[in-house]
């Protein structure tokens, strides 16, 4: 019914989303993220929706990367308790409107280009 995603890259100064949260956002299921500092916000920032209020997200703002691994792994046995059904009936817009930004390609390649960017040094 869910998923947990193991993010590569856990410095809090960094977002760098890899095929792993992006087979996530295609499952079309909610998950839970286990990454840097922010990672959430900054996928909202970019155009996906994420799972709050159903899932607890506020493991999400804690720097400190056990502490807030530790609180990813709260919020994942808080929705466990929760029934299924009722989670994806909660959260189907979410998940339908992260699956089609994914098989979007122009969404994608826009929204990459306006995370890219900032980043880009002459040579």
């Amino acid at each position: 019914w869910y998923s947990v995603v193991a993010e590569t890259m856990h410095s809090n100064d960094v977002f760098f989303p890899t095929e792993k949260t992006g087979k996530a956002l295609l499952s079309n299921k909610p998950f839970i993220v286990l990454g840097s500092q922010y990672f959430l916000k900054s996928l909202k920032n970019i155009g996906f929706k994420t799972f709050s209020p159903i899932i607890d997200e506020s493991y999400d703002e804690i720097s400190n990367e056990q502490e807030r691994t530790k609180a990813a792994f709260q919020s994942f046995i808080e929705l466990q308790k929760q029934d299924p059904i009722f989670v994806r009936q909660q959260l189907q817009n979410v998940l339908d409107h992260n699956e089609k930004c994914m098989r979007d390609k122009e969404w994608l390649s826009r929204n990459a280009r306006a995370m890219l960017d900032p980043l880009t040094t002459n040579v």
